[in-house]
């Protein structure tokens, strides 16, 4: 089973993401650790971070 470990770059870091063809955005995204991105925090590129909390808004009902 392969788990996602949600990263984000490192604050003025800019780090590919060769999965996405992108960037790594500075909010962060979901990755498998693999050699790529093991190397990445070995190298002090990116980190390790807590999942960012779901933005709270108010749940409208939708009408029947």
């Amino acid at each position: 089973m392969n788990t996602l470990t949600h990263i984000k770059p490192v604050e003025n870091r800019i780090v590919p993401d060769p999965y996405m063809n992108d960037a790594l955005p500075a909010e962060g995204r979901k990755v498998e650790l693999d050699q790529y991105w093991n190397r990445r925090l070995l190298d002090g590129d990116i980190t390790i971070v807590e999942e960012p909390a779901p933005k709270s808004g108010k749940a409208t009902k939708q009408p029947n």
